[in-house]
């Protein structure tokens, strides 16, 4: 009894003590736990401070002063690691930092002139430490934290803790996660993330976070939202419109800083030169520009002064940033903005993100939507937005297509529709993107395409191997009843003029025949119009010159048609023998004379305003010129559209058309379903295709018509006696045929 007693009273004795022991070591770890937030808490108040403008003139100072200039406005204490200088190699006296002229924070300021040397700080209690990537705390060691998450009656349907995950991971350090390889780790738990990061991610983590949740299913303004880097909005908003104002320069013989800086101080917005990246690119940033422009936006300027230097600009950190095609698209400094498109994927019953990202990612930059791997990492959906990664250029044409989008399905025509477009004018071979009206089009009432078909059309008729389904730049999407095209300023100008065409003439709407025209040229003007009279005029003329270009001259001189020898492709060629007898003919037309003059020899001309230009074969396929052709008239039980299609492709020179193995674009596409024919071709085709439609509809073959067919009938022959010879040659034959009579000259190779 009395062994149980003191039994008791030990194992009490033990409770208390270890009850003790465990109370105070819970104390010890909740004080650590209170220090280590407190202490969090006080160096989240000194990166607040980072957030202070600060304003100044543009100077370039040495590291120690820049450090001093950063303590005077943040009242932190300011140190430079010289320790992390040393192992790096930097030399401390030798590097000077570029301080931009303007209002911006101290933090851009902090970052515009660090990076370019390699730098970066860590953020302490009421201390920054200039240092080194590789030694620095913010960006090395290693942090776990609990991210609280909206909870599920205060979130979105569409918002769930992976999706959270998700949008973390793909925007926040790229490549730095376990799942990568790297470092990172990010999980999902019920109500929040638990994330173990550096410092430095766990401040953008936090930052995109609070912005996503600060967000309201319903947005009160379309504008996009800067998510990371962090930029307030009023910055972006002032550089882009800055960068849109109209400005002009004149600089002769100017430095490349001194013109930036001149261009800074005039348009009150901060632009800074990464003159490490422009040196290590082979680039002087003092290298003297001439350049003269005016009446242009100072975007518009800076792209065409910079490029003559084969380099960019890019905003970040409040400001414009001059550097390097490869700093500009690197992943540091891509940019991630929110875009509300609530209105542009609202369906019935939900919302479809899957046609506009498609929209966006083939129409703008394609080339930049994937990693390396394959799948898609720039794009995410998120309650009615996008959140999308890419950088600046990018993120400029975005914004400007949701604008187009928005204004042309509202039917919106202000002046804001031509926003840009005087730019645009003067660079008529830039890559732009425009929205085009095609709803009466593909109308299942009146219009004559589905999407498809529309797209076969466009591309077809304009421009074939210019779009990227044929090996080109160009991009063509529908959306909603919009063309969305990405082509050259030119080519689009083209289109509009097509699109109205077959919206006023091509429609299953009744329209009076005086109203509709049997040919719809888009380029015709009344020059080109008198050069298509004069090659069917009759030509009579005795040729006796030994050359191409003395016969040429000759009919130019007899018709007063300028005609224009490319001589980089034809050289001083003989005339053939029988075409200059067959040249006496008294019917022969101005066409028909220069095909006999240029045909046997692989040549061609192409018809243009005032003038006529000798070219090679090959040559002239690449003018091409879309036009419409009016058949309705034509149609009967026996014939329709599609037979007439076949039938001018079987008049028309065969081997020629791209669908039976001849030149890419040489096309007549698909017919339309109110009678008309659209055809993609050089000017002789549309020629040809002219004259073979006023046969059906005379049945009377043309003059100009009857004489290629005649030339086609002897070029054969004559080919047949070349292949005849060329047999017997080889086999030795004593009854070789006549030498062939273009063997006196060779045809001339492109």
């Amino acid at each position: 009894m009395r062994l149980r007693t003191l039994f008791l009273v030990a194992l009490s004795l033990a409770a208390l003590v270890g009850g003790l022991w465990y109370w105070r070591k819970t104390e010890a770890a909740s004080a650590r736990r209170l220090h280590a937030w407190e202490s969090q808490q006080r160096i989240e108040a000194t990166a607040a401070v980072l957030q202070r403008q600060m304003d100044g003139p543009a100077q370039t100072l040495p590291l120690v002063d820049f450090a001093e200039l950063i303590a005077k406005n943040s009242g932190l204490t300011v140190e430079i690691e010289r320790l992390a200088l040393d192992v790096e190699g930097k030399d401390l006296a030798s590097i000077w930092i570029d301080v931009p002229r303007g209002t911006l924070s101290i933090g851009s300021v902090l970052r515009l002139g660090l990076s370019p040397h390699g730098l970066c700080y860590d953020i302490e209690e009421r201390r920054l430490t200039i240092t080194t990537p590789t030694v620095s705390r913010d960006r090395t060691r290693l942090r776990a934290v609990v991210y609280p998450l909206p909870q599920p009656e205060l979130a979105s349907s569409e918002v769930y803790e992976g999706m959270w995950q998700d949008i973390a991971v793909r925007f926040v350090a790229e490549g730095e996660w376990d799942a990568t390889g790297g470092d990172g780790y990010c999980a999902s738990v019920p109500g929040g993330l638990v994330i173990v990061h550096t410092p430095d991610v766990h401040r953008q983590v936090r930052h995109l976070l609070e912005s996503l949740s600060r967000m309201v299913s319903q947005p009160e303004s379309l504008a996009p939202v800067p998510l990371l880097p962090p930029m307030s909005s009023d910055a972006r908003n002032h550089i882009r419109a800055a960068v849109k104002k109209p400005a002009a320069i004149d600089f002769h013989d100017v430095p490349l800083r001194k013109a930036v800086s001149e261009l800074a101080w005039q348009h009150n917005v901060p632009i800074v030169v990464n003159a490490t990246e422009l040196i290590e690119a082979g680039v002087d940033p003092d290298q003297k520009i001439t350049i003269h422009s005016d009446s242009r936006s100072l975007e518009s300027l800076l792209r065409r002064m910079l490029d003559t230097l084969e380099i960019t600009f890019m905003v970040r950190d409040d400001a414009v940033v001059v550097t390097t095609h490869e700093d500009a698209e690197s992943s540091e400094n891509m940019a991630t903005v929110a875009y509300p498109v609530h209105d542009l994927v609202a369906v019935q019953g939900g919302r479809d993100y899957d046609p506009l990202i498609d929209l966006i990612t083939t129409t703008i930059a394609p080339e930049k939507w994937q990693d390396g791997s394959g799948p898609m990492r720039s794009v995410a959906e998120f309650d009615g937005r996008l959140l999308i990664s890419q950088t600046w250029d990018v993120h400029a044409e975005i914004e400007q297509l949701l604008s187009q989008l928005r204004r042309s399905l509202s039917y919106d025509q202000d002046q804001s529709a031509a926003e840009g477009r005087d730019d645009e004018a003067r660079a008529p071979d830039k890559m732009v993107i425009r929205t085009h009206d095609v709803r009466p089009l593909t109308d299942p009432d009146v219009g004559i395409f589905d999407e498809r078909q529309l797209e076969e059309f466009l591309t077809g008729m304009v421009a074939y191997e210019y779009w990227n389904g044929h090996g080109g730049p160009g991009a063509l999407r529908t959306f909603r009843g919009l063309a969305v095209i990405g082509q050259t300023v030119k080519r689009h100008d083209q289109i509009e003029r097509l699109l109205a065409a077959v919206e006023r003439h091509c429609l299953r709407q009744p329209q009076a025949d005086g109203e509709r025209p049997w040919v719809i040229d888009f380029e015709a003007d009344p020059a080109a119009e008198r050069m298509e009279e004069q090659l069917t005029q009759l030509l009579k003329i005795e040729f006796d010159e030994k050359t191409i270009q003395a016969a040429i001259a000759r009919i130019s001189e007899h018709t007063q048609v300028p005609i224009h020898i490319d001589n980089e492709c034809l050289p001083d060629t003989l005339v053939p023998t029988l075409p200059l007898a067959m040249l006496r003919a008294p019917d022969l037309t101005l066409a028909g004379t220069l095909d006999r003059i240029l045909r046997p020899r692989g040549m061609g001309y192409v018809a243009g305003p005032g003038r006529l230009t000798v070219v090679h074969l090959e040559d002239v396929v690449r003018h091409r010129l879309p036009r419409l052709y009016r058949v309705d008239d034509l149609l009967d039980e026996a014939r329709d559209v599609e037979s007439i299609a076949a039938l001018i492709q079987d008049q028309t020179d065969p081997s020629a058309w791209m669908r039976r193995g001849g030149a890419p674009g040489l096309n007549v596409t698909r017919p339309l379903a109110s009678g008309w024919i659209g055809v993609s071709a050089d000017s002789r085709q549309h020629e040809r295709v002219a004259d073979v439609l006023r046969e059906m509809r005379t049945g009377v073959l043309p003059p100009r018509e009857r004489e290629r067919r005649e030339l086609d009938k002897q070029l054969g022959e004559w080919n047949e006696l070349r292949n005849q010879r060329e047999a017997a040659e080889f086999l030795k034959r004593p009854d070789a045929p006549p030498a062939d009579p273009f063997a006196e000259s060779q045809p001339c190779k492109p």
